[in-house]
């Protein structure tokens, strides 16, 4: 599972700025009291900009709960609905907008036994079985004719051809 912190956190960010600038528009709307015209235009782009501004924030946090919860094992729908303390089907669309967001990478949703598995590729899979069985055999050694430290299985260094 790759989490895209970067995007989580322009998500927070993103709902910050937009509580600033609800601020700065309810000021305006304290401010125009007097023209009811201009008081409604401001206070209806304040309240739009606070609740964008609470929603991104409530998204990235709810990424990081449901995140800790699958790092800590609980792949299962059920699972990880009763630790949240919501209905199957709000952790469903939860998760699934999570996953459609971009915020988990390399995960997905198995609606058959509703639960959270890793994408694994078997050529991959393979490729990194072979290559940490390579680094295991790999030995150092020391050079004697030019006295580089060799990283290989070879018999002859790699800088100067000496037999090792």
């Amino acid at each position: 599972m790759i989490v895209n912190h970067s995007f989580i956190i322009s998500k927070r960010r993103k709902g910050t700025v937009m509580y600033v600038i609800g601020t700065i528009f309810m000021l305006f709307t304290i401010i125009a009291y007097d023209e009811w015209g201009i008081m409604i235009f401001w206070g209806i782009l304040a309240l739009g900009f606070f609740s964008y501004g609470f929603f991104s924030k409530e998204i990235a946090s709810r990424a990081y709960r449901y995140i800790d919860l699958i790092e800590a094992g609980y792949t299962k729908l059920e699972d990880i609905s009763s630790k949240m303390g919501i209905t199957e089907d709000e952790v469903k669309e939860n998760i699934n907008d999570i996953l459609n967001s971009g915020m988990l990478l390399g995960i997905y949703y198995d609606n058959n036994t509703k639960e959270i598995k890793e994408i694994v590729s078997k050529n991959n899979k393979q490729k990194t079985k072979e290559e940490v069985k390579g680094k295991k055999e790999m030995r150092v050694r020391v050079c004697s004719g030019c006295g580089a430290t060799v990283n290989s299985n070879d018999d002859i260094c790699e800088f100067c051809g000496t037999k090792l």
